[in-house]
């Protein structure tokens, strides 16, 4: 089953300063994995995610992302844990990471989706 457009689109976090990123819970279930899975890839590749492929969320930026965009909602409690966010690079890297035919189809569509976003942008 493909993703639509707009379920991409709404996972899309905007924050001050930060390219435009997808949470790795949303992330996650896009590709059909436990967001545990998503950040032990992560944390066994450091070098395969560079800040501007994934990066952490601050807790500034955590109450930033549940104050501007309630669609989206951060499972995480505390201080300790906070969310990584993916950009469009972060999100293929992770597909090939992950390696599931899931993982592929969904990140070619969320390339697209980050793509046609970018195009608005520069009109």
């Amino acid at each position: 089953m493909e993703l639509t457009v707009k379920e991409i689109q709404s996972q899309i976090v905007d924050i001050p300063m930060r390219p435009p990123a997808i949470l790795d819970s949303a992330i996650a279930a896009f590709y059909g994995v436990d967001t545990r899975e998503v950040n032990q890839a992560v944390s066994r590749n450091p070098k395969k995610f560079p800040p501007d492929f994934c990066f952490q969320l601050t807790m500034e930026e955590v109450g930033f992302v549940r104050k501007n965009r309630s669609q989206i909602v951060i499972k995480y409690a505390g201080e300790k844990v906070r969310p990584r966010a993916f950009t469009r690079e972060g999100c293929n890297m992770l597909a090939t990471i992950l390696g599931s035919d899931i993982a592929i189809d969904r990140c070619i569509q969320i390339i697209r989706v980050f793509s046609a976003m970018e195009a608005e942008c520069v009109r």
